[in-house]
């Protein structure tokens, strides 16, 4: 029987087809057969692996005692500190020395304990609104009440209060957040550590600053 040449170019595509068709058979049947099982305990090896370079690895128990003994003896170190600056003010006050002086031992005292009291800044509150208004009240607190152009502590005093009063723009942020601006207020009448902690734990509480827009 002979065919003719479209019943011919029909039979070779259908050749063609079946050919095709059982080449991609026997492909994924040795796909399925032989590879699939490794290709997948591949994948698994690679994402645990991917996860353990990133995953801190667990502490061992002597690491965890030596960390611990770290931590006690930062914190006696801390301690110590504060009990000599506390000496420093109560020496100060006994023997009578310049204002300026005692509010200088004050603040930093009173900077020393925040340093216990709070925990670290999130990155977006770079400025810390508790240490501006500490800072800000003890700089008041030692300026002269009149400025001796003949005396260089006196007006080094005078321009470390303006200099703080200028950052009042800073602390704008914060005083808009009514618990901090009230533990502030609070403070500021009463410089007590129960209300220098209620200053720490508000300022924790002061959401992220937002980043500025580029003016066009």
């Amino acid at each position: 029987m002979k065919l003719s040449n479209d019943n011919r170019t029909a039979l070779i595509a259908i050749l063609v087809n079946i050919m095709f068709i059982a080449v991609f058979a026997a492909g994924w049947s040795a796909w399925v057969h032989l590879f699939r099982e490794d290709y997948i305990k591949n994948q698994k090896t690679k994402k645990i692996s991917h996860r353990q370079k990133f995953e801190r690895p667990e502490p061992t128990p002597e690491q965890k005692a030596e960390f611990k003994r770290r931590m006690e003896a930062f914190k006696k170190l801390r301690q110590d500190e504060l009990k000599l600056r506390s000496d420093l003010v109560e020496l100060l006050k006994k023997n009578n020395a310049p204002a300026s002086k005692i509010a200088s031992a004050e603040c930093d005292l009173t900077l020393a304990k925040m340093r216990m009291m709070r925990r670290r800044r999130s990155a977006g509150n770079a400025v810390s609104g508790a240490e501006l208004v500490v800072k800000a009240f003890y700089a008041a607190k030692a300026a002269p009440n009149k400025v001796d152009s003949n005396s260089e502590e006196s007006i080094r005093l005078a321009i470390a209060d303006l200099e703080y009063k200028q950052q009042s723009g800073m602390l704008r942020r914060y005083m808009n957040e009514e618990e901090f601006k009230c533990a502030a207020e609070n403070w500021y009448k009463v410089q007590s550590d129960e209300n220098l902690k209620a200053l720490c734990e508000a300022e924790k509480n002061v959401p992220e600053a937002m980043p500025r827009r580029r003016m066009k």
